[in-house]
């Protein structure tokens, strides 16, 4: 069931699509890079997860084309925030930082007054995530 009034964006289901591949190299701590993108190509986003001694991980999701550039970035937040609780959970250390270029969504997480689906689903699993252990950091990083 699609819902027409949220852009693209599908609730229930998600990412139309998601492919994973890994990369080997070495990094002192877990660092996740955010990126959602809207062209005419389409619309996609993608996660780069880097941890010491394992190989880095990739994740990249299409998206249905109704969905905005902004849902696609915080969507893509959410989905990485998913991996480091289902994938990282026996990790040592709990500590990761996400790397996003957008503006807009680290402001939308940090207004507490911004209650939308997504950053209400953001601040949920970080706080799934700090009754783990985990701490969560949010960096804005310049675009590529």
């Amino acid at each position: 069931m699609t819902n027409s009034t949220n852009n693209g964006f599908n609730q229930q289901t998600g990412p139309l699509s998601s492919t994973r591949t890994t990369h080997k190299k070495t990094h002192p701590h877990i660092n996740i890079y955010t990126d959602g993108n809207k062209s005419e190509h389409g619309v996609g986003e993608g996660i780069a997860i880097i941890k010491t001694g394992t190989a880095t991980v990739e994740i990249m999701y299409k998206m249905d084309i109704r969905c905005t550039n902004n849902k696609a970035e915080i969507f893509v937040i959410l989905k990485a925030l998913e991996y480091v609780q289902t994938d990282l959970e026996n990790n040592v250390d709990k500590v990761t930082t996400v790397y996003t270029d957008s503006r807009t969504t680290l402001e939308s997480l940090h207004n507490m007054n911004k209650l939308t689906f997504l950053t209400e689903e953001i601040r949920r699993k970080v706080h799934e995530l700090g009754s783990g252990g985990w701490t969560t950091r949010f960096r804005w990083t310049k675009a590529h």
